[in-house]
């Protein structure tokens, strides 16, 4: 492409590796919905990774799609067509990085660690429904029962006194 803009971000990256912030946080006034440089970028999900300073853009300037990850699910694809048919963007950069959290672990194990919550969670569940229970069993106390111990107290010395 003659006028390809991932050039111009790669050389931001490397700016942006030696330390120099690129993105100026700022309120950048009223935006068309349209990303001002025709660009989607589909990047993982982590908060460490600053996806606008990482390659030079302002608010504005690209359609940012985050996910576990940056991986091109159906979702993900959902949303760059979204951005190329209907907003007009022309490129798509995919940014991944190290230290990932999603090599950490598999889909099977996600799972497994998924299932183990919804025991424990039912698990709770069934305790709470327990206790509503038997707070439904209680009987209700009389209206005018609401004494503090100390008006209670009273009222028994009175009612001795009375005898």
């Amino acid at each position: 492409m003659a006028n390809s803009m991932t050039n111009q971000y790669l050389d931001n990256n490397k700016q942006y590796a030696a330390g120099q912030a690129l993105h100026k946080a700022a309120y950048p006034g009223k935006q068309p919905i349209q990303p001002s440089k025709r660009v989607a970028v589909v990047a993982c999900m982590d908060a460490r990774l600053d996806v606008e300073d990482l390659l030079g853009l302002q608010t504005g300037d690209a359609h940012i799609i985050r996910n576990a990850g940056g991986v091109v699910s159906d979702d993900a694809i959902r949303c760059l067509i979204i951005s190329h048919h209907l907003l007009n963007t022309n490129e798509i950069i995919l940014i991944h990085h190290t230290r990932c959290g999603m090599l950490a672990f598999s889909d099977d194990l996600l799972k497994a660690g998924l299932k183990a919550t919804r025991q424990r969670k039912s698990c709770w569940a069934r305790r709470r429904a327990a206790r509503s229970r038997a707070a439904r069993n209680v009987r209700p106390r009389h209206p005018h029962s609401t004494l503090s111990a100390a008006n209670s107290s009273r009222s028994t010395r009175r009612a001795t006194r009375n005898r």
